[in-house]
């Protein structure tokens, strides 16, 4: 499964055109995240969105720069029959790139098109939903029946300090937080993310998302979102070890360009990480 991931991811970000490297690069930090390493090896299901959401993804963009819909359509069916709870995160994250896509192109079609594509990807949905029923509706109900649905868990806005601690100093090792915060990401995403909020006025989509899940990360009601309103679980991370990989994709050429300076800059902002780690 870590491996049909990495080749996942390989196919998402060679279809947006980055180099083979930079794409190598980056389909090893997303396969091989502490995740992927601890609870992916634990729990054979937790691989299950490593395999899928990347190719969810590309679903999306097939679907909206030509028009083809069978990858998003049998990607997402197999991935809720796979297992319904994890297809529920994809389902939310695959969801937010959606808008964020047709946002993109909103300036590049007319309204009309516009309105084609915004259906077109609601009816994959759908559709995918339908080839999945056999399924999907029969654990659905079994699942509304647990007694953990509903039950009225309770959570404060934030969580204690040690968990932060835990968190900044497991960010590039297999070190996990409470909660299953496990992120245990390769040295290089700590450099590629000092890179991409140094270099001002590119990547700000990028940025913008990095930003949005490190706040994510560090709130308890979102965990407790993403488990289906359950409880605090941060299982969820393999959708930001995908976003972290994607980040050394976007960077990696960066890399072979920086000056004395910014080199001074990374061992700085490095070395203030490691000291709080």
């Amino acid at each position: 499964r870590l491996y049909l991931g990495g080749l996942a991811f390989s196919w998402f970000s060679l279809w947006h055109g980055n180099g083979r490297s930079a794409t190598m690069l980056g389909a090893f930090v997303y396969a091989f995240s502490g995740y992927s390493l601890t609870l992916a090896m634990k729990h054979l299901m937790f691989g299950v969105p490593i395999v899928f959401f990347p190719l969810m993804l590309l679903g999306v963009d097939k679907l909206i720069r030509d028009n083809r819909k069978g990858l998003l359509i049998l990607s997402a069916a197999f991935a809720a029959m796979s297992n319904i709870y994890f297809f529920y995160a994809q389902l939310i994250f695959t969801a937010i790139y959606c808008a964020y896509r047709l946002f993109s192109v909103r300036k590049q079609y007319g309204a009309k098109q516009y309105a084609k594509v915004a259906t077109m990807l609601l009816l994959s949905g759908i559709n995918a939903f339908l080839l999945a029923g056999v399924i999907l509706l029969p654990v659905l109900s079994l699942l509304m029946s647990e007694n953990r649905v509903g039950q009225g868990y309770s959570y404060t806005l934030t969580y204690g300090l040690k968990y932060y601690f835990e968190y900044i100093a497991g960010f590039t090792n297999l070190q996990q937080a409470d909660v299953d915060m496990t992120t245990g990401y390769s040295v290089i995403v700590l450099i590629a993310l000092i890179i991409l909020f140094m270099k001002k006025g590119k990547n700000k989509y990028l940025k913008l998302g990095v930003a949005a899940f490190l706040a994510f990360s560090c709130l308890p009601y979102f965990a407790y979102v993403m488990n289906g309103f359950s409880y605090v679980t941060n299982r969820w991370v393999w959708a930001f070890a995908c976003l972290m990989g994607y980040v050394v994709v976007k960077v990696y050429p960066e890399l072979f360009s920086l000056s004395f300076k910014d080199k001074q800059s990374i061992a700085c902002a490095a070395a203030i990480i490691c000291i709080v780690s």
